[in-house]
């Protein structure tokens, strides 16, 4: 995202939510610098993918569910610091269904979450 393509974005006639992707809490830097710059264009609903339950490294052991789940809660804590929604996109329904099911709410009843 640079400044002239949030510019033009947030000016075309588009109907609907924008729709981005926050796939690894080791982009949150690049992210946040990016939604500041969207939010000084866009005050429309945001939305963007909260990627979980993959493990990049083929572990899959308990260490990595629980950095996983602490993950996605700080990418939903800075998301909403740039009033933007968060989606969740689960790579693993059945193991992550319950605990995953409970983020997916809406802002006001994430804040009660985080």
């Amino acid at each position: 995202m640079t400044d002239e393509k949030a510019k033009i974005l947030s000016q075309s006639k588009y109907i609907g939510d924008y729709i981005f992707a926050f796939d690894n809490i080791a982009d949150k830097d690049q992210i946040e610098e990016k939604l500041k710059l969207w939010r000084k264009y866009c005050s429309k609903t945001t939305k963007l993918y909260v990627f979980c339950g993959f493990d990049r490294n083929d572990r899959w052991d308990d260490e990595f569910w629980i950095q996983d789940i602490r993950d996605i809660f700080k990418r939903v804590r800075i998301l909403m610091k740039h009033s933007c929604l968060p989606y969740i996109m689960r790579f693993i329904s059945i193991l992550l269904d319950g605990v995953t099911s409970r983020i997916s709410l809406k802002r006001s009843h994430l804040e009660n979450f985080v």
